[in-house]
C-alpha cells in the first residue's frame, strides 16, 4: 500500500500546453504536447493519448496537471519527459485531469501545497496538546 510519504514524492505541477503535434508514430492515437510549468521547471514535453476527445486546437492554452519527476521515457522516436495526468473514460480514453479555475497558478507544486498542509495541521494539534494542557495544570 503507499502511503502519504510516497505521495509527497511525487512533483505535480500546474501547466500550460504550449504546442500540440500528431504524433503518427505511436502505436496508439496521439499528440505530442509541450507544455510550460513555469520558470523553475520551464518547458517539458509529453505523450498524451487525447486524439478521441480533444483536437489540437482545443489543447493549445489548457492548463493541465502533470508529474514532472519521473524518468524521462521513451516512447517510440519521442521521449515523454513529463507524465500528464488523465482518467479514463467508459471506452478507456483519457480525460485530463485539468484544474476547474483558471487563476490556477502555472508551476504551482500540487504536492507541496498539500505537504504544508498536513505541517500545518501537525502544528496546530501540537499547540491544541500543548494549550490543553497548560489549561489543565493552571
Amino acid at each position: 500500500m503507499a502511503t502519504y510519504d510516497d505521495f509527497v514524492k511525487l512533483d505535480i505541477r500546474v501547466g500550460t500546453i504550449v504546442a500540440v503535434e500528431d504524433f503518427p508514430e505511436a502505436r496508439k492515437p496521439a499528440y505530442k504536447l509541450t507544455i510550460d510549468f513555469g520558470a523553475e521547471i520551464g518547458t517539458k514535453r509529453s505523450s498524451a493519448q487525447l486524439v478521441k476527445h480533444y483536437t489540437k486546437e482545443q489543447l493549445m492554452g489548457k492548463k493541465v496537471m502533470g508529474v514532472v519527476n519521473f524518468p524521462p521515457r521513451q516512447i517510440g522516436p519521442f521521449v515523454s519527459e513529463v507524465l500528464t495526468l488523465g482518467v479514463p473514460d467508459e471506452g478507456h480514453e483519457c480525460i485530463l485531469v485539468v484544474p476547474d479555475k483558471e487563476s490556477a497558478i502555472v508551476g504551482e507544486n500540487f504536492t507541496n501545497m498539500s505537504f504544508e498542509k498536513k505541517e500545518l495541521k501537525k502544528k496546530s494539534e501540537n499547540l491544541s496538546d500543548w494549550y490543553t494542557d497548560v489549561l489543565l495544570k493552571a
